[in-house]
């Protein structure tokens, strides 16, 4: 464990001392670390803002940039094979916490959240993830408290359990389902406010706990994420942007393409899907390139004709959209994949639920060149209305004004 002294901008007027309690640095990354990073870099530059945090997969504690307190994520705890094995599984599956959430439930996490507060004094604290909300509990009277809660994962629950290949499957996943859901209830009644990402999670949200979450929605540097004029495309790449670390990811990815491309490539011979993000560990047969982790999205994006977000589980918003969408690409997703950002099928996008709607999607487009930079340059014109970082920010200000200012 290490503190680092609060860093004080010259030139900054400090508003507020916020403390941020997260699961990953904010480093380039997952959806949940460009939140964070985007949100914390901005803020920072008028607040004067620490942080605790665990490392996540390929993280560094010398890559925080803020003062505050960084430590190693959980261990991993080792389950013993055969009937021993399953007899622990099927435990941990009757204990009261989500599995995701126990993985995270760390004794030297609590005791630095504690020590955080006692040492930086903050106005706020902002919780980041609905897994740890269980360290709200360790932010003693004083400081505001916020919950940023990104998916409600109770939701998301809701949706995988409907899509498990076995009843086994299924069965487990209400059952992590119904354990969210209590869990998330009491947490989102201990902070002064919930943020979350999409109107539809905060209605969602209301009707299980009560609460009146505020809409912060996940954004894009619309001026990083520009059209790239110079970068020439690639006739029959698609191309999918995303971590197969995370459940939604693979399973929209399974599904695209033992489904969906074999109808593409049939159409379209030529026809090839490029993946970015970490690396798979399993194959996805002929057809798909897997680049795993890049250093920049962006000349992938320009180069691709058609990026494509194939989710059907999961909650929140997809960055994937955004930065597409940003740089005028054209782009084909499930309605899942699309929802929250006030997106309309054949407006800004092409929408496809079904294995053969999908593929035509694609397939249209990858013929269409006057479509897609119809759809791209309605796409870049909605998403720079709506979801600019710099704008975005302010709702969190708006909210940190007002919870602080009744403590």
């Amino acid at each position: 464990m290490a503190w680092w002294g609060s860093r004080l901008d010259v030139g900054v007027s400090l508003t507020v001392r916020a403390l941020f309690v997260a699961p990953y640095l904010p480093t380039p990354g997952s959806g949940g670390r460009t939140r964070l990073l985007n949100l914390m870099s901005r803020l920072s530059q008028r607040h004067d803002v620490s942080l605790v945090a665990f490392t996540s997969a390929e993280q560094q504690a010398h890559e925080n940039p803020y003062p505050g307190i960084v430590l190693a994520p959980p261990p991993k705890r080792a389950r013993p094979g055969g009937p021993t094995g399953a007899a622990v599984f099927y435990r941990e599956k009757l204990q009261r916490l989500p599995a995701f959430v126990s993985w995270m439930d760390s004794p030297e996490m609590h005791a630095a959240v504690r020590d955080a507060v006692e040492r930086f004094h903050p106005d706020v604290v902002q919780v980041e993830t609905t897994e740890m909300g269980q360290y709200l509990g360790d932010i003693p009277a004083g400081p505001a408290r916020v919950l940023d809660l990104q998916d409600v994962a109770s939701r998301w629950f809701g949706r995988v359990r409907r899509h498990g290949d076995t009843r086994k499957q299924r069965a487990l996943m209400g059952l992590e389902f119904l354990k969210t859901r209590a869990y998330e209830t009491r947490c989102a009644r201990i902070p002064e406010a919930v943020l979350v990402s999409s109107a539809m999670d905060g209605v969602f949200l209301r009707g299980l706990t009560g609460v009146d979450a505020v809409e912060v929605p996940n954004g894009v540097d619309v001026a990083s994420f520009s059209p790239m004029p110079e970068v020439a495309e690639e006739p029959g790449v698609i191309l999918f942007v995303g971590p197969m670390t995370y459940d939604a990811n693979l399973d929209g990815m399974r599904w695209f393409a033992r489904e969906v491309l074999p109808l593409v490539r049939r159409e379209e011979p030529g026809a090839r899907l490029d993946l970015v993000g970490t690396a798979a560990t399993e194959s996805f047969g002929d057809g798909v390139r897997v680049l795993g982790r890049v250093e920049d999205v962006r000349p992938h994006l320009a180069r691709a004709p058609v990026s494509i977000v194939p989710v059907r589980v999961g909650t929140g918003t997809r960055y994937k959209i955004l930065e597409a969408l940003s740089m005028s690409r054209a782009v084909v997703s499930t309605t899942v994949g699309a929802e929250g950002l006030g997106l309309a099928d054949d407006e800004h996008l092409l929408l496809g639920d079904e294995p053969e709607e999908f593929a035509r999607a694609v397939v249209t487009l990858l013929r269409d060149p006057a479509r897609r930079a119809r759809l791209g340059s309605a796409g870049r014109a909605h998403i720079a209305a709506r979801y600019d970082w710099g704008s975005i920010v302010g709702r969190v200000e708006e909210v940190w004004d007002r919870v602080a200012s009744t403590k």
